[in-house]
């Protein structure tokens, strides 16, 4: 699903294009590009007089690339990229205004039509792609690439007053999306002769569905109604599976449409993804009406999805087959597989490793304590809220933390209860979240074959570690001052002879960060978190030992060996924070 097919099947634009000659290289993915050089040779911009100018080298120009063409099937202005080029695997955004932006998107969105993107935009998708690719089960399309062609870009600050600002260029995978294959009625009136209409732009592009979406998954090139179902029963749990583990994580995409999401399942443009300090269903930056809250956001691309069903429907089924093809089956499907979703990814949080136990008796855990845990998250939080301003410290709750601690500290179910109510857990909640962990006790001793309760130590110990997780603040992702980071390292970025070293040393932080606090847990290696000097408290299950990280030295904690041995030291945060 992920192979990139000839674009010009999918009504594509063939224009004329340059390249991006000697700019500098703020940002190279290693694994993608050997050399600045390559990946200097795999950016195209749009070959128009005046919109480079002032930069250091003149393009090249000459060279061919495509301009998508995609709908939203809803009053979008736009016929598909505007400030994006597509060449073989890669895609230049930024790239300048398109042959698709007309005088009727200029006046529709004036931010976009200019073709540009500026450079704090670029670090913020930069930067999310990887922490979304920390954890997202179906990953994200990488950046992998940033290009400082030099000058400047209009811009809305936060006030909606109109600036500049440094612009770049974001080189990404190319991936084929939903909305190459939805309708676009607001650009059809519009246009221009010649162009193939979007009755015939759909006809090419789902000429080629079969081969380019349907069978890398099934390994069949036959177009069966068998492998349309297997296909979109796939493609719906992975995009519910999505939305679930970032809900859990309190992390938002901001903007899941048929275009910001791929065939596979990945997510791309993060330009509106924010981390949330609490599970308050609000929005990101204030953001208008139209976008999603943090519990609404599934709905949104669970919409797209039927929304593009009904069209494949019309393009692909015969009529006999269409009586099968029900938006109910994807529906009922979605939201099936989105709550079995949440309730693993709750216990992911919690701080229990997926090879904890067995698919058996870890699907009995995800029934049971799964979904009390989720009921935590959503707990008075499920009022939408949309603030006026980015700072939304203080307009939700967070009590995973809290119930995750006294789960750590309890010895029995009846222990759990009492610890629950003392920590002024919702009485509703308790006597679910009390029998959870019993079950979850249950399963733990029966695989790890402990035959006292003080061999089940361990397991307090990784629920600690989960609390400590879900305690982060996570401030350094969180709306306004992630985007005030962004902004800051924008400015510097562009200084002689550092722009490049800072932006590769915030993106190795964030990478790190992202996968010590976003990324499942490991039962090999359950990490509580970072400490001062970058020093990390963890406990080793294969050996069963507590250890310090400073940097590459590891250093073994036996004093915190008891609580893992059955002794008398018990696991609580107390004792654990004090030792580290």
């Amino acid at each position: 699903m992920r192979t990139v097919p000839a674009w010009g099947d999918f009504g594509a634009i063939r224009v004329a294009a340059a390249s991006a000659g000697s700019w500098a290289v703020l940002y190279r993915c290693r694994r993608a590009f050997s050399s600045d050089a390559r990946l200097l040779a795999a950016v195209r911009v749009v070959d128009s007089t005046g919109l480079w100018s002032g930069v250091r080298s003149s393009p090249r120009s000459g060279v061919r690339a495509w301009v998508e063409r995609y709908g939203d099937g809803h009053g979008m202005p736009h016929g598909g990229a505007g400030r994006v080029l597509t060449h073989g695997r890669w895609q230049t955004k930024g790239a300048g205004p398109t042959v698709l932006v007309d005088a009727a998107i200029r006046q529709a969105d004036p931010w976009h039509a200019h073709g540009l993107l500026p450079l704090e935009v670029a670090l913020q998708e930069l930067i999310w792609s990887r922490v979304f690719g920390a954890f997202l089960p179906a990953g994200c399309v990488p950046v992998v690439g940033l290009v400082a062609p030099g000058g400047t870009c209009p811009v809305q600050t936060d006030d909606g007053l109109p600036s500049r600002a440094p612009r770049a260029l974001l080189l990404r995978e190319a991936v084929l999306r939903p909305a190459h294959l939805l309708p676009a009625p607001a650009f059809e009136a519009r246009r221009p002769a010649g162009w193939p209409s979007e009755t015939q732009r759909m006809a090419r592009a789902y000429g080629r569905f079969w081969a380019a979406c349907v069978e890398p998954l099934t390994g069949s090139a036959a177009p069966t109604l068998d492998n349309l179902l297997q296909w979109r029963r796939v493609l719906v749990s992975r995009v519910a599976h999505q939305c679930a583990a970032a809900q859990v994580r309190r992390v938002m995409h901001g903007s899941l449409n048929a275009s910001n999401m791929a065939f596979d399942g990945r997510w791309l443009d993060f330009g509106t993804a924010v981390g949330l300090p609490d599970y308050g269903n609000s929005k990101g930056y204030g953001y208008p009406r139209r976008f999603a809250t943090l519990w609404e956001e599934p709905s949104g691309a669970a919409a797209a999805l039927l929304h593009w069903e009904a069209v494949i429907g019309q393009h692909v089924l015969g009529e006999a087959a269409r009586s099968v093809w029900r938006s109910e089956d994807t529906r009922s499907g979605f939201e099936s597989a989105h709550r079995q979703a949440l309730a693993h990814e709750a216990l992911l949080v919690a701080g229990i490793p997926e090879d904890a136990l067995p698919a058996a008796e870890a699907a009995t855990v995800a029934r049971t304590l799964g979904p009390a845990l989720v009921a935590v998250m959503r707990e008075g939080n499920q009022q939408r809220i949309e603030p006026r301003s980015p700072d939304m410290k203080s307009i939700g709750r967070d009590g995973l933390a809290d119930v995750l601690g006294a789960l750590s500290q309890s010895r029995s179910s009846a222990d759990a209860a009492r610890r629950l109510a003392a920590a002024a857990v919702p009485e509703h909640l308790v006597p679910a979240l009390a029998k959870g962990l019993g079950t979850l006790r249950q399963a733990w001793q029966h695989h790890r074959g402990h035959p006292t309760d003080a061999g089940l130590h361990g397991l307090n110990a990784l629920l600690w570690l989960g609390a400590e997780r879900a305690r982060d603040a996570r401030a350094d992702l969180t709306l306004g001052a992630f985007r005030s980071l962004c902004r800051r390292v924008a400015q510097r970025a562009l200084r002689r002879g550092q722009g490049a070293q800072e932006l590769s040393a915030l993106v190795a932080a964030v990478d790190n960060r992202a996968r010590a606090v976003f990324a499942p847990p490991s039962l090999h290696e359950a990490w509580a978190g970072n400490g001062p000097r970058g020093e990390r408290l963890g406990y080793d299950t294969e050996s069963g030992t507590w250890f310090q990280q400073r940097g590459k030295r590891r250093e073994p904690r036996p004093e915190l060996a008891l609580a893992l041995a059955g002794g008398q030291l018990a696991p609580d945060r107390g004792d654990l924070r004090d030792a580290g």
